[in-house]
């Protein structure tokens, strides 16, 4: 590219303005699209005459199109044809007569597309290419609160689901119990949810009354973004309470010198038996 841009500044203006070029001023750099919706990818040329104009990606240089013909078996890859032309050809650019946008269109954008792709195009001064980088913005979806969580049964299970880094938002936010989809006709009554749809959005599940029947695993899935799931165990009041002291103890054991936890082994008591009585010993 340096090369060619040298050669072309040693030429007489006039007769630069005639060569085949790419535009850079018309063309993209940095276009960045979210999972699961398309990405446009604009090269614009000067004076292409009959020259054909290719898009690569860089990743594995495969040769994704050739003028208007596509050589990928990826459907998702496209040259954008305006509704306009009647002709199928692309549009030259207003006021820029001599100028053609060339696009590559991809539908359905996943993460694995992301990258860097290149648009070149023959002239009379050897192969010119220009780069384009393609950012692909994967939501973030999570549910407040622990992993696991213990619920007095007769109480009201509230979960929120939160989906951020998502400039456009999710076209549906799924709740699911088990398998069981739970935004439309639930099964069992007091079961409600309700989605604020923007750059962040919250989606609210409360389930009435909640009883043994309600523990499992809850699901708030998106139409991007990992599922995001959390175990709900349901237990009667005194039940609840003597889980949270079990796993309060399971999960916070420790010994003068010792921290141990759910990974306890006998070497670990030992030392730990041997500490106290030293301990001890000394405070004699």
């Amino acid at each position: 590219m340096a090369a060619y841009h040298k050669r072309l500044a040693s030429l007489p203006l006039m007769e630069a303005q005639k060569l085949t070029q790419i535009d850079l001023k018309h063309s993209d750099s940095h276009v960045t699209a979210q999972v699961g919706h398309p990405a446009y990818l604009k090269c614009a040329v000067s004076n292409q005459g009959d020259q054909l104009v290719s898009w690569a990606r860089r990743r594995d240089w495969h040769i994704l199109t050739s003028g208007r013909h596509v050589f990928t078996a990826d459907e998702r890859f496209q040259i954008l044809k305006p509704v306009e032309d009647h002709e199928q050809s692309l549009r030259p650019i207003p006021h820029q007569p001599n100028l053609t946008e060339w696009i590559l269109q991809i539908q359905f954008v996943q993460q694995r597309d992301g990258g860097y792709y290149l648009c070149q195009v023959p002239t009379d001064l050897g192969l010119v290419s220009h780069q384009v980088q393609l950012e692909v913005l994967v939501p973030d979806v999570f549910i407040l609160g622990p992993k696991d969580l213990i619920v007095d049964r007769g109480t009201t299970l509230s979960l929120v689901c939160i989906v951020e880094n998502s400039p456009i938002p999710p076209d549906y936010v799924f709740w699911f119990h088990n398998d069981m989809l739970l935004n439309f006709q639930p099964k069992r009554d007091g079961v409600k949810v309700e989605t604020d749809y923007g750059s962040r959005t919250h989606s609210k599940l409360e389930i009435k009354d909640a009883n043994e029947s309600d523990t499992g695993n809850y699901t708030c899935s998106t139409s991007s973004g990992k599922p995001y799931s959390i175990y709900v165990q349901v237990l009667a009041g005194d039940q609840a309470a003597a889980m949270s002291r079990k796993n309060s103890a399971q999960g916070h054991i420790s010994f003068p010198g010792c921290a141990v936890g759910n990974q306890l082994t006998l070497a670990h008591l030992l030392v730990a038996v041997h500490l106290s009585l030293a301990l001890i010993h000394i405070g004699r």
